[in-house]
């Protein structure tokens, strides 16, 4: 997860087909979630925290 700027706001968990993403502790804003599949290939989507 990563914050507008760019910067690492929560570290990667493991590999794995699934995830829980903690929201605990963030300010409210815009966020982006960045995944990445074992081909490489990667999408990112914006997350609203509020």
């Amino acid at each position: 997860m990563l914050d507008l700027t760019g910067r690492r706001v929560r570290p990667a968990d493991a590999p794995a087909r699934q995830h829980l993403l903690n929201l605990s502790g963030l300010a409210p804003g815009v966020y982006l979630v960045r995944a990445e599949a074992a081909d490489g290939s990667a999408v990112v989507q914006r997350l609203a925290v509020q």
